[in-house]
């Protein structure tokens, strides 16, 4: 884990451990639809298997019905973004992976949001890294702020 003394683990035997954050992040019952962003900080392989797409992974539906069953069979999560940026884990000599990411909206949300809404914000998960040359709308143009 970034930030932590020891050795690293095997890809194969990585234990995830998310449910904390999730339990904190419902904790705080926000008043509106809840999204929680999500770095699983995993080699590429390990996050491979856990963000795989089709089916969600096991460990995420298990959490999922587990906090369905918690507020009556609705989700306080409205939208789940699991991202992990496996850059660090590559030797000097190899080629980075890309990233993977993973976007869980509920179909059943506690506090309904704008599904355009909560897509919109998944799919800024792609902009990860890609820092553009001009902001929309200023032509080319550097403001004073900006510039100063």
């Amino acid at each position: 884990m970034l930030g932590r003394a020891g050795e690293r683990e095997p890809d194969d035997t990585l234990s995830v451990r998310f449910g904390k954050h999730l339990n904190d992040a419902v904790a705080k019952n926000a008043p509106h639809p809840l999204v929680v962003f999500m770095d699983v900080n995993m080699p590429f392989q390990a996050a491979h298997r856990l963000l795989s797409p089709q089916p969600p992974h096991p460990l995420i539906l298990r959490a999922q019905d587990r906090f369905r069953k918690e507020y009556g069979g609705k989700d306080p999560i409205s939208l789940l973004i699991f991202t992990n940026h496996p850059q660090h884990y590559t030797k000097d000599e190899e080629i980075a992976h890309h990233g993977h990411w993973l976007a869980q909206v509920s179909q059943v949300p506690l506090k309904p949001a704008r599904l355009d809404v909560l897509w919109a914000l998944a799919q800024a998960v792609n902009l990860y890294g890609s820092i553009p040359q001009e902001l929309p709308g200023t032509s080319g143009k550097t403001s004073s702020a900006a510039s100063g």
